[in-house]
C-alpha cells in the first residue's frame, strides 16, 4: 500500500492476481455517457475484489494512475484491461445509494472478471431465436455490440454526405 493519507472515506484498493483467467470478481457500472459516476454495481463473495475490501456502492475516483472523473464507461474499461494482472484503485467507499433508481439497472455495461469479459445490459429483438443448441439466446446483444453499430452508421452517413454529389 501507500503512504498517501485518504481522506475518510477514501480508500485505495490494489488487486493483484497471478493469471487473466483469474476473475477479479467486481461488477462496475456508470460512465460520463450516462451522466452518472463510476461505482461498484457488485462484488463477488470471496473473490478477489472481496477479499481486498472492494464493496458494492463504492464510487470509483481512480483507476490506476487515471482519474475516473469524466471517463466514458469503455474507457474505464480500457483502464481495467491495460492494468493486466496489477490493478489499483481509489475509491469512495460507500459514496452510491444502490437503491437510487439512477443507479439501477440500465447505468451502462459491467466491466466483470477479468476486464477481457463483458457483460452487456441484454435486450429482447424480433425474430426467431436460433435452434442450434447452445444458442437460444443468439438474438440477445449486448449494449456495447449496439454503441458500435450505432456509432459505424453514423461515421458511414458522415462520410457519404461529405462525398461530392455526381
Amino acid at each position: 500500500m501507500s503512504h498517501v493519507q485518504y481522506p475518510p472515506g477514501v480508500s485505495e484498493v490494489r488487486l493483484r492476481r497471478k493469471q487473466t483467467h483469474h476473475p477479479w470478481g467486481f461488477r462496475m457500472q456508470g460512465g460520463v455517457e450516462f451522466g452518472l459516476p463510476l461505482y461498484i454495481q457488485k462484488v463477488t463473495p470471496n473473490s478477489i475484489a472481496a477479499k481486498h475490501g472492494m464493496a458494492a456502492g463504492d464510487a470509483v475516483l481512480r483507476i490506476g494512475n487515471t482519474i475516473a472523473n469524466g471517463l466514458s464507461h469503455n474507457q474505464a474499461k480500457m483502464e481495467v484491461i491495460r492494468a493486466g494482472n496489477e490493478l489499483d484503485f481509489i475509491l469512495q467507499k460507500g459514496a452510491i445509494d444502490l437503491t437510487n433508481p439512477a443507479y439501477q439497472c440500465g447505468a451502462g455495461d459491467t466491466v466483470d472478471d477479468s476486464g477481457a469479459q463483458f457483460e452487456g445490459t441484454l435486450r429482447h429483438t424480433e425474430g426467431p431465436v436460433s435452434g442450434h443448441p447452445g444458442h437460444a439466446a443468439s438474438n440477445v446483444q449486448s449494449r456495447s455490440f449496439r454503441i458500435l453499430q450505432m456509432q459505424l452508421s453514423e461515421e458511414e452517413h458522415a462520410a457519404q454526405a461529405q462525398q461530392p454529389a455526381k
